[in-house]
């Protein structure tokens, strides 16, 4: 067989596979439009027998006792699997999209070897199947009288989608509206904005997926198989990580359980809220939301956290699998994690504003630490700054626990607040000071310290407060730096940790 031959044995096969894939592909598209249209059809029926969907007539169906009113928490996630459907729907469309455009190259590879017209239609040759197709159905360049049937069909699947969220949020709750709104807003308009590029932009989306592959190759075999974990010695496992990020840290999950003993002390039993709901709050701020917040703490320093002197002993995000595999995956279980708290806030009521205000707080927090960590400044300014922020955790936490004990906002939960923000800034400066002796070596007296300390300067200028000279020195730290211990003696009274622990005292 000549190499030509062999050339046109792959083309065939890999048309016929194409031709193959695109019937089953769209089959399953018109399939999925199908159930699309049931379960939202499904949606508006379920408005019917709803009392607060009747209008005028509401009252007088309440006292017959013909309608009903469904919790709001199942008109917040009935939508959930129509937009599924919907997604898949548009995820299937540029799949289509993809191999339409591999398949006319192939058949413009195959029309080489036939290019006399046909005898049947003169005007076409062979291997032009899909062109012939995309000229009455191309966005771009096929039949308007086809593009407006198109456009009405998205439009109707979307407006009438949207819709029914918009309508129904509005005979809602504010906090069932504002779950509906985070949850399907984003998703609505990626998918709206998708169904666009795969329908006007498929040029643009097959250059993107070419590039990629001409970027990063063809993969070789052996990348085809699973990798096996290359765990680093003394590295936490994957699923241990994302089981719990910060075990060394469940010392802080006393602040809120303290905080709600306290508050049901000042408030009196009978103002308590249920001990069942205040532990589900306990835990959706600290295992969800918290552990989230921590997750993408170690995104955001992964390249400081492997280069650290203590990697395996701070067990941050561990990388064996490759950086991209590791980032990917927390990211993932944040927004898991994420997902779950709004859904515990919006199903549980008492707890709604709570933890809503919670995740707020905790998001602006984290974002105001990043930004300043990564500003590039070495200013004792932004060290301070840093310090300051870190403490409004504690805040937080506290509050939180106070809250879920029925306490309302007066003094006494202001005091406690800022009492529990000097004393988050006295622990975390504490811990800090041991960690940026971490990195240095030599000492008590003088204390020496590699040049990229200052980078961080909410831990380089804290090894001023810790009684010893401190030195620039450019030759590594050797192991014996991390039996350094920089506070085990008298410190000065301006150190953060001290002026913390002084203010936390006076207001208690």
């Amino acid at each position: 067989m000549t190499v030509t031959g062999r050339e046109l044995d792959v083309l065939l096969v890999d048309y016929q596979a194409l031709r193959d894939d695109e019937r089953a592909t769209t089959n399953s598209q018109a399939a999925l439009a199908s159930v699309f249209v049931a379960l939202l059809a499904g949606l508006f029926a379920i408005l019917v027998g709803d009392c607060r969907f009747r209008g005028a007539s509401a009252a007088a169906a309440r006292a017959q006792g013909s309608c009903y009113e469904l919790a709001e928490p199942v008109y917040v996630v009935a939508p959930a699997l129509p937009v599924a459907v919907l997604a898949y729907i548009v995820m299937l469309g540029t799949q289509i999209t993809i191999k339409s455009f591999y398949m006319r190259a192939v058949e413009n590879e195959l029309r080489a070897y036939v290019p006399k017209p046909m005898a049947a239609i003169p005007a076409v040759t062979a291997a032009s199947g899909t062109e012939l197709l995309l000229a009455i159905t191309s966005p771009r360049r096929g039949s308007r009288a086809y593009l407006v049937m198109l456009v009405y069909l998205v439009t109707t699947f979307i407006v009438a989608l949207a819709g029914w969220l918009v309508f129904v949020s509005f005979k809602l709750g504010l906090g069932a509206r504002l779950g509906m709104l985070l949850f399907y807003g984003p998703v609505l308009l990626l998918l709206i904005r998708q169904g666009f590029t795969v329908n006007t932009g498929g040029r643009a989306l097959l250059r993107v997926a070419a590039s990629k592959l001409a970027d990063g190759g063809y993969p070789a075999m052996a990348a085809l198989v699973p990798v096996p974990t290359r765990k680093v010695p003394g590295e936490r496992s994957m699923w241990s990580y994302l089981l719990l990020p910060r075990p060394q840290d469940l010392i802080k999950w006393l602040f809120i359980p303290v905080a709600y003993v306290v508050g049901s002390l000042l408030v009196g039993p009978s103002a308590t809220p249920a001990h069942l709901t205040a532990l589900v709050g306990w835990l959706t701020f600290e295992y969800l939301l918290y552990q989230a917040r921590y997750q993408w703490n170690d995104i955001r320093g992964l390249t400081d956290d492997i280069n650290h002197p203590a990697r395996q002993e701070r067990g941050r995000l561990p990388t064996g699998r490759g950086t991209k595999f590791a980032v990917s995956t927390s990211i993932l279980v944040i927004a898991v994690r994420m997902a779950l708290a709004v859904t515990v806030a919006l199903v549980v009521t008492p707890l709604t504003w709570p933890l809503l205000v919670a995740i707020g707080g905790v998001w602006v927090f984290a974002v105001a630490y990043e930004a300043l960590r990564t500003q590039g400044s070495e200013s004792m300014g932004r060290a301070v700054a840093i310090w300051l922020i870190v403490g409004a955790g504690y805040t937080l936490r506290t509050s939180f626990g106070l809250v879920l004990a029925g306490l309302v906002l007066d003094w006494h939960l202001a005091a406690f607040a800022v009492a529990a923000w000097s004393f988050g800034v006295m622990f975390v400066t504490l811990t800090w000071a041991i960690e940026a002796t971490g990195h240095c070596f030599g000492g008590p007296d003088p204390l020496f310290y590699p040049p990229a300390l200052r980078a961080k300067p909410h831990l380089f200028h804290l090894l001023r407060f810790t009684g010893s000279r401190i030195t620039e020195v450019t030759s590594p730290p050797p192991p014996e730096a991390l039996t350094i211990k920089p506070v085990s003696g008298r410190t000065s009274l301006t150190a953060p940790w001290n002026i913390g622990v002084l203010r936390a005292c006076l207001i208690w």
